[in-house]
């Protein structure tokens, strides 16, 4: 078990506004009794576990204060999309709102494939639809052997 200056020094680490130097004192040891501290692994392990827990209240922290200040960001963002005297910034801002509400635009992308192994071989789309809609079937079902012998 720790003891309670040792739990004091894995605050003053987490905190990190002290050396290591300035901790020893504060919590009244030696350098080197800190450094043998440092390579204890029940201390390593309590330091590691209350760093995860700061570190998880600080990003929760953040995270709520960045939420309450939500509105005000975007509606600054779009006051300088509308009334920013620089077009840079008005398009910057213009593309963050797009993109914020409909993700990243994408480019497009055209290929062209050309398969020269059936080339004789073109298939007549409307004499399909026609075939379909003048068949009596009820399942709508196509069967492809019947296609390729109809040509």
């Amino acid at each position: 078990m720790l003891k309670s200056n040792q739990l004091e020094a894995i605050d003053y680490l987490i905190a990190g506004t002290k050396t290591r130097e300035e901790i020893a004192k504060c919590v009244g040891t030696s350098d080197r009794t800190l450094y043998r501290w440092l390579d204890n692994e029940e201390f390593k392990a309590e330091w590691h576990k209350r760093a995860e827990e700061y570190k998880s209240k600080v990003r929760t922290e953040v995270s709520d204060r960045m939420f309450s200040k939500l509105g005000m960001v975007m509606d600054n963002i779009v006051d300088l999309a509308n009334n920013s005297t620089s077009e840079k910034i008005k398009l910057d801002a213009n593309i963050f709102i797009w993109e914020s509400q409909l993700g990243k635009a994408t480019t497009r992308i055209e290929q062209n494939i050309t398969d020269t192994k059936d080339k004789d071989n073109n298939i007549d789309i409307d004499s399909m639809i026609n075939e379909l809609d003048n068949s009596n079937d009820t399942d709508n079902v196509i069967n492809i052997g019947d296609i390729k012998e109809a040509k």
